[in-house]
């Protein structure tokens, strides 16, 4: 087959823009920029200086680990909470245990703030042993 051929083969068969409406779009973030991210982002927010280190959490899954003097009190996780549109899932699973703070910041609240950041929905995340994949739709909306 030449190479007219091909490229006629190509174009016959490459999506329209209307027919990409499906295609998702990712970004794969190394942790030490994670960790940099969430330390600026959170201390912006919360008006005071906030140590995180992002880190994998068994296979596919991470979080956001607070350091012991970055530990956050309830009013502080109510200001993240709604500075990321939280879900009631989210605000469960970020729940104030024994001690009265909270130590780490869960992936589903984690995957909001970074819904904020990114020009991408995050519909899903995969740790991996370099970062983290952000994986999402072209809109940065959940319905």
């Amino acid at each position: 087959m030449d190479n007219n051929m091909t490229k006629e083969v190509f174009a016959k068969h490459k999506f329209g823009e209307d027919e990409t409406h499906w295609l998702k779009t990712a970004v794969h973030i190394d942790w030490e920029n994670l960790n940099d991210t969430f330390s600026q982002l959170l201390s912006d927010l919360l008006g005071r200086r906030v140590d995180a280190e992002a880190e994998r959490e068994e296979y596919y899954y991470w979080l956001v680990r607070l350091y012991p003097d970055s530990h956050i009190c309830q009013s502080e996780l109510e200001t993240l909470l709604t500075s990321a549109d939280a879900s009631e899932l989210d605000r469960e699973d970020n729940d104030i245990w024994d001690g009265g703070k909270v130590e780490y910041l869960s992936e589903g609240l984690c995957n909001r703030l970074m819904n904020k950041l990114l020009p991408f929905r995050v519909d899903c995340t995969r740790a991996d042993a370099e970062g983290v994949w952000f994986i999402g739709a072209g809109d940065n909306t959940y319905d």
